[in-house]
């Protein structure tokens, strides 16, 4: 199975691996779809579930950076284009996303919400990464 460079859709690599990532960014397109209007369309329950943020309007300026991220997925995988530099930050965002969810549980602001969401990026974070890895090949 051929390695992906980063000008090279997904869609050259073999069906197997296609189906994988393309399952993994349809799962994160509607995740940071959803995440991201959470905070836009009800700040109220939001505050509520996820606690006090410090800031409303910086709280929704990444939930409007989510939603631009799930679009470029949306748009991606429905024109079947999905490639390498759109997987990069949307891995960018999933690892730095991980990373603030870890600051609030190592600094004493612990919620489920955060340690959840720190599961859930890294999943998606490790899916990418593991999808993205040339298949070792084993001899006959």
């Amino acid at each position: 199975m051929a390695t992906m460079t980063l000008n090279e859709p997904i869609t050259t690599r073999s069906v197997e691996s296609l189906n994988v990532s393309q399952q993994i960014g349809w799962i994160h397109a509607v995740f940071y779809f959803v995440s991201g209007l959470w905070p836009l369309l009800s700040p109220g329950t939001f505050v509520e579930v996820v606690g006090d943020q410090g800031s409303l309007e910086l709280t929704r300026t990444i939930g409007m950076l989510l939603v631009a991220t799930s679009i470029g997925l949306f748009f991606a995988l429905k024109r079947q284009e999905l490639t390498a530099p759109l997987i990069v930050i949307a891995m960018a965002d999933a690892l730095f996303l991980a990373a603030f969810d870890f600051y609030y549980l190592t600094s004493g602001q612990f919620t489920v919400i955060h340690l959840a969401d720190l599961l859930a990026q890294g999943g998606l974070f490790v899916s990418w990464l593991v999808a993205l890895l040339p298949a070792r090949r084993t001899s006959p």
